[in-house]
């Protein structure tokens, strides 16, 4: 049976931790300086895409946490609060 394209996206989407851990270790492997040129610029590119992955879920997280804030407070997210 045929997999729907949501459900193939959402295997290769790493967690935010698995992501997060695949981005170290790019970054080690890149600065142990053991690398080719175009491997360095291949690990380089991924990591660049894993970056912008794992800031969209954390963009996607702070406007989840905004809406429940707001939900919850009865009041504008974006109004500073005092502190007590």
């Amino acid at each position: 049976m045929a997999r729907s394209k949501h459900t193939q996206e959402s295997e290769k989407e790493p967690s935010f931790e698995e992501g997060l851990e695949q981005l170290e270790n790019i970054v080690k492997d890149m600065e142990a300086g053991e690398l080719s040129l175009s491997d360095t610029l291949g690990k380089y590119e991924q990591g660049v895409k894993l970056a912008k992955s794992l800031k969209g879920m954390l963009d996607l997280s702070e406007k989840q946490l905004t809406i429940l804030k707001t939900k919850s407070d009865g009041e504008d997210s974006n109004t500073p609060h005092e502190e007590s």
